[in-house]
C-alpha cells in the first residue's frame, strides 16, 4: 500500500507533536517489524520536513538567505558606480586648476551634476519599471565609464569638460541610488534598514576608502586625466560584474498579500489590493508632508559639508582643529548610516530619526555659538552629531517609503522623495553662503540649520507613523 500524500503526513506529524511535547509519535500499525520500520522512517522524514520548513519560513533568515546575492551586488555596484565620481571629485579640483588655469568656480560641476541626478529620480524610476533595475544600472555603469575613458582620450578644454558634465548628468543618474535600492526593496522588508545601511553606507564608504588613495596616486603620478581612467576601471571591473551577475529583483508575486502555502507571511505586510488600486500615495497630503520633512533634514545638514571648516576658522579655532573636526564629521557620517540602519528594524521607525536629528540640531546650535574658548571635545562632538544626520539621508527615504507604502508604490514614492532630498541638499550650501554674506557671520546659518532639523523631526513624528489606510481616503 503506498504511503499517504506528503501534506497528510505533515499534518499527522504536527498533530502528534502537539500531543507529545514536540516529539512526533508514529503508531506501529502491524506486528510486522518491516512495516513498523517503514512507518518509523516515514515519521523521521516528516519530522525533518517540518524542521526544514520552519527554518525556511523564518522571516529574517529567509530574507537574508534569499537576498544575500542582491545585497552583495548592490553594495559593490553602488559603491563603485557613478556615485564614486561625486565622492572623489575634490581630488581633481586642484590638479585641473593648475593644469588649465581655470577658476575654482569654473571647475566645480558637482553641484549641477548632483542636482540633475536628483531631478532625474522619477524618470529613472519609470525606466526601472519598464526595463528592470539590473538593465538600467548596467547601462548607466557602462555609459559613465565610457565617458570617463573618452575624457582621457580627447584633448581637454572647456567645451569638452562642460560636454562631459552634461552627458554624465544624464547617464550617471542611471547607476546611482535608484536601481540598487529598488532591487533590494524586493528582497528585504523586515530587515530593510540593515540591508540598506550595508549597501549604501557600507558599500559607499568601503569603495571610497579604497578608491581615494588609488585615484590620488594616479593623478599626482601621471596627471589628472589618468585619475578618470582609474574611476572607469572601478566601474568596469567592480561595479559592472557585480551588477550583471548579482543584482536581481525578486519576481513579483501573483497576489498582493505574500502568504505561502503554510499561511506564513515571509515578505512582510503589503497593502491590500483594494487599497492599492484606489489612488497613488503621491496624490495625498500625508506623503508630501513626509517627503518634504525628510528633505528638510538634508537642507539643515548638507550645508555643513561644504562650510564646516570655514565655520571653525571664523570662530577662531586653529587650522589643525578645523581640519580634524571635518574628518570627525565624515567618520560620524559613516557611523550614523550604520547605526540608523540597525535601529530602524528594531524600534519604532520614526523614533530613530527623531532622536538622531534632535541631537544633530543641538550640534548645529553648539557650532553656531562656538569660539576659541570652547572646549575642543565639545566642538568635535557637536560636529560629529551633525555628521550622524548626514549619514541617515540615504537610508531614510528608502526605509520610510518601503515600510509605509509597501513594494507596490515603492518606486514612485522613493524616487519622488529622493528627488526632494537631493534638491534640498544641493541648495543647502548655497543658502549657507547667502546667509553668511548677508549677515556677515555663520551664526545665523547654524541657527537656520538647527531649526530646519527640528522642523524635520516634527514632520517625521507627525507623518511617519504607519497609517496606510489613508491612501484609500
Amino acid at each position: 500500500m503506498p504511503p499517504p500524500p506528503a501534506h497528510k503526513r505533515v499534518r499527522a506529524a504536527e498533530a502528534d507533536a502537539n500531543r507529545c511535547d514536540g516529539w512526533p509519535t508514529v503508531p506501529l500499525a502491524t506486528g510486522c517489524p518491516q512495516d513498523n520500520l517503514e512507518l518509523v522512517n516515514q515519521g523521521a522524514t516528516v519530522s525533518q520536513t517540518i524542521d526544514q520548513q520552519s527554518s525556511r519560513h523564518d522571516p529574517e533568515l529567509s530574507e537574508w538567505r534569499s537576498g544575500r546575492r542582491a545585497l552583495l551586488g548592490s553594495s559593490l555596484g553602488f559603491g563603485a558606480g557613478a556615485g564614486l565620481f561625486l565622492l572623489t571629485f575634490s581630488l581633481f579640483v586642484k590638479p585641473i586648476k593648475e593644469a588649465t588655469g581655470w577658476s575654482t568656480t569654473t571647475i566645480l560641476i558637482v553641484p549641477v551634476v548632483q542636482l540633475v541626478w536628483g531631478l532625474a529620480f522619477p524618470v529613472v524610476g519609470r525606466l526601472i519599471t519598464r526595463f528592470g533595475a539590473r538593465s538600467v544600472a548596467t547601462f548607466g555603469v557602462i555609459a559613465t565609464a565610457a565617458l570617463l575613458i573618452l575624457v582621457y582620450l580627447v584633448p581637454f578644454n572647456l567645451a569638452v569638460y562642460y560636454g562631459f558634465a552634461a552627458l554624465i548628468s544624464i547617464v550617471g543618474s542611471l547607476a546611482w541610488h535608484s536601481p540598487y535600492v529598488t532591487a533590494l526593496s524586493t528582497w528585504f522588508h523586515k530587515n530593510s534598514g540593515r540591508a540598506l545601511s550595508i549597501a549604501l553606507s557600507g558599500g559607499g564608504a568601503s569603495m571610497t576608502i579604497i578608491a581615494v588613495p588609488l585615484v590620488s596616486s594616479a593623478i599626482y603620478s601621471y596627471g589628472f586625466k589618468t585619475g578618470y581612467l582609474v574611476l572607469a576601471a572601478f566601474m568596469l571591473l567592480v561595479a559592472l560584474p557585480a551588477t550583471v551577475f548579482l543584482v536581481r529583483q525578486r519576481p513579483e508575486p501573483d497576489t498582493t498579500v505574500n502568504v505561502n502555502a503554510a499561511g506564513i507571511d515571509v515578505e512582510g505586510p503589503t497593502p491590500p489590493k483594494a487599497v492599492q488600486q484606489v489612488v497613488s500615495p503621491r496624490r495625498t497630503f500625508r506623503f508630501w508632508a513626509l517627503a518634504v520633512s525628510i528633505g528638510v533634514a538634508s537642507l539643515g545638514a548638507a550645508g555643513f559639508v561644504a562650510n564646516l571648516a570655514a565655520i571653525m576658522l571664523e570662530a577662531g579655532l586653529s587650522v589643525k582643529l578645523a581640519t580634524g573636526t571635518l574628518s570627525i564629521f565624515f567618520v560620524f557620517t559613516a557611523i550614523g548610516g550604520f547605526v540608523n540602519g540597525l535601529l530602524l528594524d528594531r524600534v519604532r521607525p520614526f523614533l530613530v530619526p527623531a532622536v538622531v536629528l534632535s541631537f544633530s540640531a543641538s550640534g548645529a546650535f553648539v557650532i553656531g555659538f562656538a569660539n576659541s574658548s570652547f572646549p575642543t571635545a565639545v566642538v568635535v562632538l557637536a560636529a560629529g552629531l551633525i555628521g550622524m544626520c548626514s549619514g541617515t539621508q540615504a537610508e531614510l527615504p528608502a526605509f520610510f517609503m518601503l515600510r509605509k507604502y509597501g513594494r507596490t508604490h515603492f518606486r514612485e514614492t522613493y524616487n519622488t522623495t529622493m528627488m526632494t532630498v537631493v534638491v534640498f541638499a544641493t541648495c543647502s550650501p548655497f543658502i549657507f553662503g547667502l546667509i553668511r554674506d548677508f549677515t556677515g557671520s555663520y551664526f545665523s546659518a547654524c541657527m537656520f540649520s538647527g531649526s530646519a532639523l527640528l522642523l524635520s523631526v516634527t514632520g517625521m513624528v507627525l507623518f511617519g507613523r504607519d497609517r496606510d489606510h489613508e491612501i484609500a481616503a
